[in-house]
């Protein structure tokens, strides 16, 4: 599997070349730590998928104004290019900082799975320029217009690997040089050489276990401590573990790409007791797609494709236990509590709604599986491949399965 985000390399590689300009321009007092940094230079990331146990949203986000010392020992107020940034009128705003955590987040499950390449995929009527509609690509599809500097282009398997293009992240670190050294190393020799190069230190290193380490301690300590923690709730407190298992429940949804339109947005709410209390944001199913496909989709409807995701909703429920609203996550409380609460709204790209009698493309329905919390802080949650359906929490509703 590959990340989608190339773009991003090349903004990494000028931004860099900047960094070093600026090292270079220190002051003797300070250049050798200035360019200590620069040789490590990476694109910063804001883990926003930590949600709120890493606290609120950081300052240099929220400041519009900031002060910078230059090389020279300058102080400066700058305009935050964080807080906002505003793009040249005929190229589209949409590289956010978010974008770099995605970056990272797809070389983390890239480290943790490197036995997964790209499978073989038709993309539909989501062609573009350089791909037909219904083309089918691979891991070894050319990724145009990123063209290698030794001559053809760059293909998914070319850079399942953010080390090729000589940065990493924390967690999928393996002793890589710096941008600069790895440059400079490999300066020369073709491109077969570079791979053995970086064959040879992933000896090393066993970086799928580090990095499923990494995942475990960053996004699962707030689920183990809430489920483990027996919360207290009006009734007392309440097991939600047995010998280290609990159960674990999500929306399945599936949709008709063909009769839908090419962007949607499914919002799943838990509505209040009272029509006058608010509903509960359980999670939300986006599918997004480009204005100019509509057309094109209505057109060439000829193949069917269907989207598939599936909504946790385990995390939502532990806070209805911790209110006092549910019991328990076994079925016998879960089910009833679903059926009685769970709901939907569908939305269309500009945001009004998608009438019921135009839900008859999507379908919802409610599972569970048995997940283990292991006792080793650094081994993630694994969950049974035994998935129960509970079609009775959604039926007679539109988007509902048949029970």
């Amino acid at each position: 599997m590959a990340s989608p985000f190339y773009f991003l390399i090349s903004c990494q590689e000028q931004v860099y070349k900047r960094v070093q300009h600026y090292a270079e321009e220190a002051t003797e007092d300070v250049k050798e730590r200035y360019q200590a940094a620069a040789n490590s230079f990476r694109l910063p990331y804001w883990d926003w998928a930590l949600g709120e146990g890493d606290g609120p949203i950081p300052d240099f986000f929220t400041a519009q104004m900031i002060n910078v010392t230059r090389p020279n020992g300058q102080q400066q107020e700058l305009w935050n290019p964080l807080y906002a940034f505003y793009f040249h009128p005929l190229v589209p705003g949409d590289f956010e900082s978010k974008v770099r955590n995605v970056d990272r987040l797809y070389a983390i499950y890239q480290a943790q799975h490197p036995d997964r390449p790209l499978q073989p995929s038709n993309i539909g009527q989501n062609g573009n320029v350089w791909l037909e509609n219904d083309a089918t690509v691979n891991g070894n599809t050319s990724l145009l217009p990123f063209r290698k500097a030794s001559g053809g282009f760059w293909t998914p398997n070319d850079v399942e690997m953010t080390e090729t293009f000589g940065y990493a992240y924390p967690e999928t670190f393996k002793a890589a040089p710096h941008m600069n050294e790895y440059v400079n190393e490999h300066e020369g020799e073709d491109e077969e050489d570079e791979e053995d190069a970086w064959e040879d230190e992933e000896e090393d290193w066993d970086l799928s276990a580090r990095a499923s380490a990494s995942v475990a301690r960053l996004y699962s300590p707030s689920a183990r401590n809430m489920l483990t923690a027996n919360p207290a709730t009006a009734g007392g407190t309440v097991q939600l573990v047995t010998n280290g298992t609990f159960t674990d429940w999500a929306i399945a949804t599936e949709a008709l790409a063909h009769e839908l339109p090419s962007t949607f947005i499914v919002r799943f709410l838990l509505t209040g007791d009272f029509s006058s209390d608010p509903s509960v944001d359980v999670g939300s199913w986006v599918n997004a797609m480009p204005q100019s496909h509509e057309e094109m989709r209505k057109r060439t409807a000829t193949t069917e494709q269907t989207y598939k995701s599936s909504i946790s909703l385990t995390s939502s429920l532990l806070d209805q236990i911790k209110a006092g609203k549910l019991e328990s996550l076994d079925a016998k409380d879960v089910v009833p509590y679903l059926t009685d609460k769970l709901s939907w709204r569908v939305l269309k790209g500009d945001g009004t709604s998608l009438p019921q009698k135009d839900l008859g493309p999507l379908t919802f329905e409610v599972v569970s599986t048995k997940a283990h919390i292991p006792h080793d802080a650094d081994k993630p949650i694994s969950y049974s491949e035994k998935v129960v359906k509970h079609p009775e929490v959604t039926s007679g509703k539109a988007g509902g399965v048949a029970a």
